[in-house]
């Protein structure tokens, strides 16, 4: 009866150590998810002050000319000041007449 009782001891034991050891696993497990959660929640706080960085320079982009249009201002300037220029030229070379 000794016997049977030894090991029906050693077979609890046995289990409450897998018991003890599952309870640290999936303690273990818990505080993971929770750390991985936090650091989930603080990208994304980071992606909607992105996304909202992103709204308002669509915003501000909404009134820029295009970069055509941009090339053709730049063109017709370019024009003026020669044309300008070519006055500036003309007179000066009437004015020594």
């Amino acid at each position: 009866m000794t016997s049977t009782y030894s090991r029906a001891k050693s077979g609890v034991l046995k289990v409450t150590t897998i018991i003890n050891n599952f309870k640290n696993e999936v303690e273990e497990t818990k505080k993971k998810i929770e750390l991985k959660s936090l650091q989930l929640g603080e990208v994304n706080k980071q992606l909607i002050a992105a996304n909202k960085l992103i709204e308002d320079l669509k915003k501000e982009n909404i009134g820029m000319p295009s970069t055509a249009q941009l090339e053709a201002n730049n063109e017709a300037l370019a024009k003026d000041v020669n044309l300008s220029r070519m006055r500036g030229k003309t007179s000066t070379l009437f004015s020594e007449f």
